[in-house]
């Protein structure tokens, strides 16, 4: 019960740190802060926090390049370009300027990845918001927004949803016989029904196996011992 609230209590810190930048320091700070002092009072093992570290390697290597990508895009004036060609088409329009800001970022989405999405055209949202002298807030939201929904059509999606993927993997595993669902129409029923026909791969399995450590919670916590977590059985 201690570990736990002292988990809880390093956990909200880091957050309120993030949130509320004290001194101006990086967001960044105040998450590695956090996570050292996890490790540093011995409430995480440094076996599974470097494991953690390195299994997130590829992402890592990932979002740098596509940083590196913004900030050269940036040299060369690509958002700047954009963001005057979207003004010049919205005509003085809000509403037509924000459709323009979706279309590009699907555009981003499906050529490249929603990673890029967040991470590539969020100086490019900027750059609009301050050409057309409009409040940034709805621009950047509608980011978001485009970055979950719009990786719909990427070819690693497979044509599936999200809730596809979810139920797929919950009666991929051996050990569950049934998989309850809670339809309030039958367009919803017909929408769960789907998940049947998403073909699960090795490649999903990793995906999952990279962002929560096997036999683990998502989230630290207690672990009752007299039912342990011991991990999937799929096949």
């Amino acid at each position: 019960m201690t570990s736990d609230i002292a988990i809880s209590a390093i956990a909200a810190l880091a957050t309120l740190g993030v949130v509320a930048r004290p001194w101006r320091l990086p967001e960044a700070t105040w998450a590695v802060a956090g996570a050292i002092a996890l490790v540093a009072f011995r409430l995480l093992p440094w076996s599974e926090a470097a494991q953690a570290v390195f299994k997130g390697a590829d992402v890592y290597m990932f979002l740098v390049g596509m940083m590196l990508l913004s900030e050269l895009a940036r040299r060369e004036g690509l958002f700047d370009y954009l963001a005057a060609l979207c003004v010049q088409q919205a005509r003085g329009s809000s509403a037509r300027l924000f459709l323009l800001v979706y279309i590009v970022g699907t555009a981003v989405t499906v050529f490249m990845s929603n990673d890029a999405t967040a991470v590539v055209l969020t100086p490019a949202v900027l750059a609009v918001s301050r050409k057309a002298k409009a409040t940034a807030l709805p621009y950047l939201l509608v980011c978001a927004f485009i970055a979950n929904a719009a990786s719909f059509v990427l070819p690693i999606s497979k044509g599936f949803r999200g809730a596809h993927f979810a139920l797929s993997w919950v009666i991929q595993n051996r050990l569950v016989t049934s998989a309850l669902g809670g339809p309030r129409t039958l367009a919803q029923w017909n929408d769960y029904v789907r998940a049947l026909d998403y073909p699960w791969d090795a490649e999903d399995e990793a995906l999952i196996d990279s962002l929560v450590v096997t036999g683990h919670p998502s989230t630290p916590g207690y672990n009752d011992p007299v039912y342990p977590v011991t991990g999937r059985r799929v096949g």
